[in-house]
């Protein structure tokens, strides 16, 4: 709010301040994370949902992932790499998209503000149980795979990546810029979250594979076609933006993608 607020009242102080709390709220989130992980590496069953994902005879190296075994820890892990990743679209936006910038600042830290709220309300992994119980309950044993380590964040980050480019698109038509500005940034970034989604569902493919009951690569995977139902509007954007920029049409198409 701050940042429109500051662009509509031409208030570059407010602007700027705006934006260096979009680089803050990056650090505040990995804190709150960091205390969630250390939660479950020391086995504090204070925690609602250490001990509903965690218990004693966990293998120490899950302790360290467990943390996003669940709806609440995956919210907050989601929050912080939507706003790490938006912190970085800020400071590395091209001098085209820097008239746009207060407005894109604004729709990234919307999109923050409502994932975080969404886990205090709904989903906080803070929530202490008044009596801790002397064991969790575990882990789902399904999710004891080394691919643990890697298609969860890979799937989370390609899937809220999507974003950035989004934030983009209405950044420039919240300026009332008539040009392409911002087509090399949004192509740019597209690109980095397609490729980021395709190797998250790659990994869930093998990750289904090694688990007997889905019974082969994909056959049907929740998780899987989750995230695939995005990817296919996502590789339309990415080669129909290069069209856009190449020969100047599909402005709306873009913009509904």
């Amino acid at each position: 709010m701050g940042s429109l607020l500051g662009q509509w009242k031409n208030a570059p102080e407010m602007v700027v301040s705006a934006r260096y709390a979009a680089y803050l709220t990056p650090l505040i989130l990995a804190v709150s994370t960091m205390v969630l992980v250390a939660g479950f590496v020391t086995h504090n069953f204070e925690l609602r949902y250490v001990a509903g994902h965690s218990n004693l005879a966990m293998d120490p190296w899950l302790t360290w992932v467990a943390f996003y075994a669940g709806n609440e820890g995956s919210m907050l892990f989601i929050s912080l790499i939507f706003a790490a990743v938006g912190a970085v679209a800020i400071w590395r936006a091209s001098d085209e998209v820097r008239p746009a910038l207060p407005y894109t600042t604004a729709v990234l830290m919307m999109v923050t503000v409502f994932f975080v709220a969404v886990m205090i309300t709904m989903a906080n992994p803070f929530y202490e149980i008044p009596v801790a119980p002397t064991d969790g309950k575990g882990i789902n044993p399904l999710l004891t795979h080394p691919g643990m380590f890697f298609h969860p964040p890979t799937l989370m980050a390609g899937l809220i990546g999507v974003g950035i480019p989004f934030a983009f698109a209405m950044g420039h038509l919240m300026a009332g810029q008539k040009g392409d500005e911002w087509v090399d940034t949004a192509r740019v970034w597209a690109l980095i979250v397609w490729a980021t989604l395709t190797i998250g569902l790659l990994l869930g493919a093998w990750w289904a594979y090694t688990i007997l009951g889905w019974g082969g690569y994909w056959a049907w995977d929740p998780v899987e076609n989750a995230g695939l139902l995005p990817w296919l509007p996502l590789t339309a954007f990415v080669h129909s933006i290069m069209v856009q920029r190449r020969r100047g049409i599909f402005r709306m198409w873009n913009m509904a993608l």
